[in-house]
């Protein structure tokens, strides 16, 4: 027997029912031998052991130079248990046998396309998992589509699911399926969901220690309850219940999806946590296939020549224009990949194009404004312009349109000191007062725009004229200044300065996560990208090198108090050190930054936060976390200012300040960071003063701010 046993040729391996090859395994043929002795109430281990190698024995003589199947195997075994005196194990056995068949044709699986929290679809008979899409790839023909996608079970596709996406040995993900394969075949279920099945394959790796591979098969989504507080409007966490329209449901869903999967994908855990516990505040993590904001310096009129060539086929005087058509084409091309805001500036070109047949600049200026206008759902639109006695026709032209739609674009105003003193600065001024005054979202930008990398043209692109600037800027990061201060003063080895240094250094890294995030969406032709960023050299609008990634601010006011007992600016004829701490501070994230961009080579800007939203989530995780830090910011203000932190680094809006001293003590952080909102802040007191105020405080900004 031992002679002929090594005579043979021994089998290594079987074929599945599913046509898979796999190892050839003894072991699990005394298992089901003793598990049908044990049936009956007879046998032992060693028993089943031995009929095992019989079975073994028969099928290295039958299958000799071929692959058994399962089932020649179960064949073999129903043969050794009849012959070797074992009827009633063997009846066992084969009622076994066919209980099992029955399940496999009987058990359904509910496909369940597009479910929110769905990881992994498994779709048994249609071919393999896609965890992209959420459905399924189809090219076998027994696909039953019929009954709301019902298809037949099979294994295999939970052990090809895990190899490609959990990134299993072939071996474990075929002894995972086998034990999810039992355990809903013993459940006795008919019909399974998808999501079920998920979870027991989630539970399976969790029993198993494979806690690592369960992350990369972790679902993204929302819980039931939550789901369907969105949808009703009772969803407390917004801070508010309202009726939604069906888009805002879908785009609320949406967001809160991309916001997990930004978070555990696209930064690391570092990086995570610190937003998580609020010592930094990523923005736009809802949103991360898309940039946030594009400044778009248009060609001016005496360079547009070369910039006619690059950007259309005019109809007429070729080069000599920018031909309307083609730039409200490429406008409404580039609005899909910015989610915040759109800035035009050097806006003098657009009106030159004959297509525009009205008389005055200003109807020109306003025919332009209307196809501008179209963009709804779009990232905001921003004009910049200089002020000076040549904007006119687009501040009338604004005028006119503000009338119709009031609201509809951010006007940025940059100083400038002819305005004042040239003919017909007058007119530009009464036409900005009374947009100011009519309540139009505005900001005076300071005469020269703020250090950026190594100067303003550096985000031209190779072969891009320099004339023509197209500056993309990826989502801000922002610091929160009070929790590095209180940071600081709790632990008596850690300064101010190494808290700002460590938070800042946490940006950076979040800001090369996304580059690196970036440069995947932009790798090649099917990806969302690719049309803006990463088209071959000399066709990208914007590159992932060329990118913006901004540093913001908040609450430096709250910062310096906790560090000095002192507001950041304080009345006149006392000593100003809580003023000259804060622009130590502001200088200390500044050097960080400019290190950083030199040894990174990444394009690093510092910038004031003024969105409301951030400062709010900002100051509810400071007082939930730390009370004390709150209770040490509100000491000395009355209930009236509140305890929200402030923007950048301005002072408090209750403070006692004039609208000029609040320009004053800003001056000097403008060498170090864009201010966010212009210069002068959006008063109430001032929006109501006549219009002499306004234009005497932008006269008198002049010499601070120049």
């Amino acid at each position: 027997m031992e002679a002929r046993t090594r005579s043979t040729p021994k089998i290594r391996e079987v074929r599945k029912r599913d046509s898979r090859i796999v190892p050839f395994d003894p072991t699990k043929i005394a298992d089901a031998i003793y598990a049908a002795f044990r049936a009956v109430g007879a046998g032992d281990r060693a028993v089943a052991e031995e009929l095992a190698s019989a079975v073994t024995h028969f099928l290295e003589e039958k299958f000799a130079g071929s692959l058994p199947g399962i089932e020649d195997i179960q064949d073999q075994v129903e043969t050794v248990l009849i012959e070797m005196g074992h009827a009633r194990v063997a009846k066992e056995y084969i009622l076994y046998r066919q209980k099992r068949a029955t399940l496999r044709e009987t058990l359904q699986v509910r496909k369940e396309h597009g479910r929110q929290g769905e990881g992994i679809t498994y779709d048994f008979a249609a071919g393999e998992a896609d965890a992209s899409r959420g459905d399924a790839i189809d090219p076998l023909p027994e696909v039953d589509r019929g009954q709301e996608g019902i298809s037949k079970w099979h294994k295999s596709r939970i052990a090809a699911a895990l190899i490609r996406e959990a990134d299993l040995d072939p071996e474990l993900a075929g002894e995972i399926a086998s034990a999810v394969e039992r355990k809903v075949l013993n459940s006795g279920v008919r019909r399974i969901s998808t999501s079920f099945l998920r979870e027991l394959v989630d539970n399976e790796l969790f029993e198993r220690g494979y806690s690592a591979k369960l992350h990369q098969q972790a679902p993204l989504g929302i819980p039931k309850y939550n789901l369907e507080s969105l949808i009703f409007g009772t969803d407390l966490k917004e801070g508010f219940t309202f009726p939604k329209t069906p888009v805002e449901i879908r785009n609320a869903i949406a967001n809160r999806v991309l916001h997990q999967y930004s978070l555990e994908e696209v930064f690391t855990p570092n990086v995570a946590d610190a937003h998580r516990e609020g010592r930094i505040f990523i923005h736009r993590l809802s949103d991360p296939t898309r940039l946030a904001r594009l400044h778009w310096r248009l060609p001016p009129p005496s360079a547009a020549a070369p910039a006619g060539r690059r950007l259309q086929e005019p109809r007429e005087a070729p080069g000599s224009y920018l031909d309307l058509r083609d730039f409200f084409r490429r406008l409404w091309h580039l609005a899909h990949f910015f989610s915040e805001e759109i800035r035009l500036s050097n806006l003098s070109n657009l009106l030159i194009d004959p297509a525009l047949h009205s008389t005055s600049s200003s109807e020109k200026a306003r025919a332009v404004l209307d196809r501008l206008g179209q963009m709804d759902e779009r990232p905001a639109i921003a004009l910049e312009l200089d002020l000076l006695p040549e904007s006119q026709p687009w501040l009338e032209g604004i005028l006119a349109y503000s009338q119709v739609r009031p609201g509809r674009f951010l006007i940025a105003l940059r100083l400038r000191r002819e305005v004042f003193t040239r003919p017909g600065g007058g007119a530009a001024l009464d036409a900005v007062a009374a947009l100011y005054e009519r309540g139009e979202r505005m900001e005076f930008l300071p005469p020269a725009e703020p250090r950026v990398g190594d100067g303003a043209d550096s985000g031209a692109t190779p072969g891009q004229p320099r004339h023509e600037l197209l500056d993309g800027t990826a989502a801000k990061i922002t610091l929160n200044l009070p929790r590095a201060a209180y940071r600081s003063a709790r632990e008596s080895k850690r300064t101010i300065e190494l808290e700002l240094e460590e938070v800042a250094d946490l940006a950076v890294r979040g800001h090369l996560e996304r580059r690196r995030f970036i440069e995947r969406l932009s790798a090649n032709a099917e990806n969302p990208l690719w049309s803006l960023t990463g088209r071959p050299e000399g066709g990208a609008v914007v590159t992932p090198g060329n990118l913006h990634f901004t540093v913001g601010l908040v609450g430096l006011n709250e910062c310096v108090k906790l560090l000095s007992g002192e507001d950041l600016h304080i009345e006149s004829g006392r000593s100003n050190a809580g003023g000259r701490l804060g622009l130590e501070l502001v200088k200390v994230i500044e050097r960080k930054l400019r290190r950083e961009e030199r040894g990174l080579g990444i394009r690093l800007e510092l910038e004031e936060t003024a969105n409301v939203g951030p400062l709010r989530i900002l100051e509810r995780s400071d007082r939930r976390k730390y009370p004390d830090l709150i209770g040490e910011v509100e000491r000395g203000r009355s209930l009236e200012w509140g305890a929200l932190y402030t923007d950048g680094a301005r002072l408090h809006r209750m403070a006692p300040l004039d609208p000029l001293r609040r320009v004053e003590e800003l001056a000097g952080y403008l060498k170090y960071l864009r201010p966010a909102g212009g210069i002068t802040e959006d008063l109430r007191e001032l929006r109501g003063s006549p219009r002499e105020l306004l234009v005497s405080l932008l006269e008198e900004c002049m010499p601070h701010v120049a």
